[in-house]
């Protein structure tokens, strides 16, 4: 029998980051609801630093494309 890879479980909130890192057009679409995914206080640490460093690009008119957002974290726990 062949042995399937695991992964680990995403939260929802993971899920929204990672759309977005996957298609920084959706930052364009509904301010309301990237507002909603990227609010302070949303996420613990590392993610919090990803979720500042998306919503620093999205305020300075920048798609938040994964290469930017990578090249803005110091942090390697929050880059990886």
């Amino acid at each position: 029998a062949q042995s399937r890879p695991v992964f680990p479980r995403r939260s929802a909130a993971e899920e929204a980051l990672g759309c977005l890192l996957n298609d920084p057009a959706l930052a364009e679409t509904d301010r309301t609801a990237v507002d909603d995914i990227l609010r302070e206080g949303a996420y613990g640490s590392p993610l919090s630093a990803v979720a500042r460093a998306i919503a620093t690009a999205i305020d300075a008119g920048r798609r938040p494309t994964l290469d930017s957002v990578l090249d803005s974290l110091d942090d390697a726990t929050a880059r990886s």
